[in-house]
Parts: structure tokens; C-alpha cells; sequence
């Protein structure tokens, strides 16, 4: 509860600086396996054994849910279910997941609902507002390079399916 009435204070005190504000949940195992290749710069998956607890899904849906009625309560321009659902879930999981939550947000969350660090939107249906992909920085020209090219192609597929996208890390 104390942090969730700062990170509330927190939004109201940006939004009366005229910030925009896309409020999008993390979760982090305390406990990382040493083993497991990261992503660079950011929190790694959720351990197989954790995700399929039913206990641990009940409780990120209920979280989740939360944070999209504050959302709502508070006017908040974009949410995202789950900071890098294919991260922390995995490839499969991740899928069935959003699948299931979005019509639920829906009831809660009326505005944009992004997904972040997806770009599989065959997956989805389209029913997502927008998509975030997450972007890896180039360190040398060819891996630049490869990056222009991507990015070219998600715009051009966002495009075509009428889908708004942001670039965010």
C-alpha cells in the first residue's frame, strides 16, 4: 500500500506538469537464475516453476487489474499489462496470457492499451491499441544497420495493419 499511494503521488505530481503518462507493471524475481542469458540492461524471465504456480498467474492478474483501474481512475494515457510479457513468461505462456487479460483490462481500462517488448501481432488479433518493441542498442554498423531494417519493417506492418507503435527503449 505505501508504495502504490507514492506511485500514485507520483503520477498525479507529473501530470500536473503536463507529463503523459504510460504506467506499465514489472515484475522481478528477487531470486535470478545466474545460469539464464539476459537481456541487456533489464530484469530476466520469471523462473518456469514460479510461472506455472496458479497462485503466482491469480496474482499478476489481480495486479495487473489494479494498476488498470488506477489507470483509468487516474486518466492515464497508455497502459501495458506487463512490462515484456515474452520476457518474463516466455514465448508461450506470454501469448495465452495477454490473450486472456486484455478483455479483462478492457473493463477496467478504457484508453490505449499497449503491448511492450511484443511485436508478434498475428498472435493478438489486432486487439492490442499499439505495440511496443523493445530496441537493443547497436554497438557496431552492421547491427545498425540491421536495426534501420527492422525498424523499417515494423513500421511498415504496423501500417498495414493499422496499428500505432512506439519505440521506447
Amino acid at each position: 500500500p505505501e508504495t502504490k499511494d507514492f506511485l500514485i503521488s507520483f503520477i498525479k505530481k507529473a501530470q500536473s506538469k503536463d507529463f503523459r503518462i504510460w504506467l506499465i507493471p514489472e515484475v522481478m524475481f528477487p531470486e535470478p537464475d545466474l545460469n539464464q542469458k539476459f537481456f541487456r540492461g533489464g530484469p530476466g524471465p520469471i523462473p518456469k516453476e514460479i510461472i506455472e504456480n496458479t497462485d503466482f498467474m491469480q496474482n499478476l492478474d489481480l495486479a495487473v487489474l489494479e494498476w488498470a483501474e488506477i489507470a483509468q481512475e487516474l486518466g492515464i494515457e497508455i497502459f501495458s499489462p506487463l512490462n515484456e510479457a515474452d520476457n518474463k513468461l516466455g514465448l508461450e505462456k506470454r501469448v495465452k496470457w495477454l490473450e486472456e487479460i486484455k478483455p479483462k483490462i478492457d473493463e477496467a481500462y478504457t484508453v490505449k492499451i499497449c503491448l511492450k517488448g511484443e511485436w508478434n501481432t498475428s498472435a493478438f488479433n489486432n486487439s492490442y491499441s499499439c505495440f511496443a518493441p523493445t530496441i537493443g542498442t547497436p554497438e557496431n554498423e552492421e547491427e545498425k544497420n540491421r536495426l534501420a531494417i527492422t525498424i523499417n519493417n515494423w513500421a511498415e506492418d504496423a501500417k498495414n495493419r493499422n496499428l500505432e507503435w512506439i519505440i521506447c527503449e
